[in-house]
């Protein structure tokens, strides 16, 4: 009986004990760089878990885990609590040592559940069942940078008042091994002459985007203050060290209402309207002509 009740609890446990199992492969990593990844811890009972969070392997010496509020990667930990009937992501932290040869190296994350002291003393147990789930890791470490990464632009408003400045959103996510700081190209024309030209530096005073890692810049802002009304094109490109990795464009408009109606959009509205008018004319036809019709044979 106390073998079935063992395995009971167990089983029991082992449903409440949980995170993302899905392999951590990181690869072309430079030696004596940084990287890191996200865990997801879960937490099916109905009381607060205390896991313990170790690193084994070929890679045992090069983790160390942060909680996700430290940013800057300041204060490592070694244990987490999660909240009952909920889940809290953690942070790792590979630091590859400077002497490390070329090859892949293999281990795992591993999270242990912590006895409850309290309860133990309270019951007078001394046998105690430690959970545990693993997550493999793979890291392969190369001599060759990688230049890699992708770039969002995002457009706040299309159709802007007069006085209402343009903003642009950048988000760099990269994608290689070296740590890089773009710069944005911003370029504004009316009637194809340019109005605006100028190269936004990466700011200084943000930290260098790391390998697998994403960043949102503050935006980019074109004042539109003193431009004319009507409609506009914007071209973008994203350089780094005077190379374009990334080229677009959008057009967009300065008016007092916010739109403006150009030549243009007049040239299509007019055709609309009149043949607007010619339906109205005949089905007003039609009516009259059916009236007559019924009047006549009455």
């Amino acid at each position: 009986m106390l073998v079935i009740t063992l395995i009971f609890l167990a089983s029991q446990s082992v449903l409440a004990v949980g995170q993302m199992t899905k392999p951590i492969d990181i690869q072309d990593v430079l030696r004596g760089q940084e990287v890191t990844d996200t865990l997801i811890l879960f937490n099916s009972k109905d009381q607060e878990i205390t896991y313990e969070l170790i690193a084994e392997g070929e890679i045992k010496d090069w983790a160390s885990f942060y909680e996700v509020e430290d940013r800057d990667l300041e204060n490592p930990i070694t244990r987490i609590q999660v909240p009952a009937e909920s889940s809290m992501n953690a942070t790792v932290k590979f630091k590859v040592p400077e002497d490390t040869p070329n090859s892949t190296y293999s281990g795992s994350i591993t999270i242990m559940s912590v006895p409850d002291e309290d309860k133990e003393e309270t019951e007078g147990t001394s046998a105690t069942v430690r959970l545990q789930v693993s997550r493999e890791v793979s890291i392969t470490v190369t001599d060759q940078e990688i230049i890699e990464f992708e770039t969002a632009i995002i457009t706040q408003k299309y159709n802007l008042k007069q006085g209402e400045p343009l903003q642009i959103k950048v988000i760099h996510k990269n994608q290689g091994n070296v740590s890089i700081k773009p710069d944005v190209k911003f370029k504004i024309l009316k009637d194809e002459q340019t109005v605006f030209n100028v190269i936004f530096p990466y700011p200084e005073n943000e930290a260098a985007i790391k390998p697998r890692t994403e960043k949102t810049l503050a935006p980019i802002e074109w004042q539109t203050i003193g431009q004319k009304d009507g409609d506009y094109r914007a071209e973008i490109e994203v350089l780094l060290n005077d190379q374009v990795y990334k080229k677009q464009d959008f057009r967009f408009n300065i008016g007092s209402s916010g739109k403006v109606i150009g030549a243009s959009s007049v040239k299509i509205i007019w055709p609309i309207l009149g043949a607007a008018l010619i339906i109205v004319f005949v089905l007003v036809l039609l009516i009259v002509k059916k009236r007559l019709a019924t009047a006549k044979n009455n």
